[in-house]
């Protein structure tokens, strides 16, 4: 089937709506424009947005990244959302790169987060004796390995803390 102009045009002007919101991946924008277009319209228009510079895998994988390093998530965690995305390896670890300085002071205040919520007043929680407590640590490290952080990276954390 054909596709007539003021198709092409609404489709399109869907897409760049959607990307002035916030920054998406080509898989996740297509996905998107598939619900109200055929496959073909909608992978037409992708085309014309990566040609026009309007959709980047790569700006938006680095948009993504800075979000959830703001939130406190770690490298696999944001590698993980970025491959279901459709973002591939390349982009994702040029993208991770970039915050790797960061990672130190990620998890640093993760591990004060997680001894807030447990309860602990400001003076205890600098205090190694509360991350000797092996329950106390094991909350810590199981809390920060949900956020995608591997064990090495919590472990040394810890010791620095």
């Amino acid at each position: 089937m054909r596709e007539t102009k003021e198709e092409y045009l609404a489709v399109y002007a869907l897409g760049l709506r959607l990307l002035g919101n916030r920054e998406h991946s080509e898989i996740e924008l297509l996905n998107k424009l598939k619900k109200k277009a055929s496959a073909a319209l909608s992978q037409k228009v992708i085309s014309e947005l990566v040609r026009g510079g309007y959709c980047s895998n790569e700006r938006f994988s680095e948009a993504c990244c800075r979000s959830r390093v703001r939130r406190g998530f770690g490298p696999r965690y944001i590698a993980r959302e970025l491959r279901s995305k459709g973002v591939d390896r390349a982009l994702i670890e040029k993208a991770l790169n970039q915050f790797s300085d960061k990672w130190p002071c990620v998890l640093r205040e993760g591990i004060e987060n997680k001894l807030l919520k447990l309860g602990y007043p400001w003076s205890e929680r600098c205090t190694a004796e509360t991350l000797e407590d092996p329950i106390v640590r094991g909350k810590i490290v199981s809390s920060l390995e949900r956020k995608g952080f591997d064990g090495a990276q919590i472990l040394r954390a810890l010791e620095n803390y």
